[in-house]
């Protein structure tokens, strides 16, 4: 078994927000609305950058906070959500030993852009929000600038046949568009979320 392999099963260990969508070995835990084995090797992508410092825009019960920091050990995590979805009261019992500092509310607003800026840099931008294509979209604009020199986005669902529209812009980058370039792209076997890896 790889290391990679090793992660993906922890990471089964840790509990799944639906079984169906996400896989996992059990529902419930952190609540995990990631593939396994995409995070597995996000994980490992993040570990060989020498990533310290993480800013998740959309973070639900704060799973994926979670797992990414057990291995990452970020020196500095904030979270942004508008707290609509179903799971985010979980979300201070999940991170409650997670070092973070959170923004509620619209992450596109001016309140945002001010929270933020004071915040930056970052070497992680995780996107996993507004999946609309104006809205995903004027995440990458507007957040552009708060990536460190050698910094990244992460765009969650590539390949989700219900998010057409963040595959649209995914698709935009590769063709050269938006000024910014394709890194990396992870996506499982199943092809079921696919993660999207940016940088300026």
């Amino acid at each position: 078994m790889t290391w990679i392999e090793e992660v993906k099963d922890d990471i089964l260990s840790m509990g799944s927000d639906n079984l169906a969508r996400f896989g996992g070995s059990f529902a419930g835990g952190i609540h995990l609305q990631k593939d396994p084995m995409e995070y597995a090797r996000l994980i490992d992508f993040l570990i060989k950058r020498k990533s310290k410092s993480y800013l998740e825009i959309g973070s639900a019960a704060g799973g994926g906070c979670y797992a990414l920091n057990k291995y990452l050990k970020f020196n500095k995590i904030v979270v942004m959500d508008d707290n609509k979805h179903s799971k985010s009261h979980l979300r201070s019992e999940i991170l409650k030993d997670v070092k973070h500092e959170e923004f509620i509310g619209d992450a596109h607003s001016k309140e945002a852009m001010k929270f933020i800026e004071s915040r930056a840099p970052f070497d992680v931008i995780l996107i996993d929000a507004d999946q609309t294509y104006k809205g995903t979209l004027t995440f990458l604009i507007q957040y552009k600038k708060f990536l460190s020199e050698n910094g990244i986005f992460v765009l969650h669902n590539i390949t989700e046949s219900s998010c057409s529209q963040v595959i649209k812009v995914d698709k935009e980058i590769e063709g050269g568009a938006h000024e910014l370039k394709i890194v990396d792209r992870i996506i499982s076997t199943n092809g079921r979320l696919g993660l999207g890896i940016y940088s300026r």
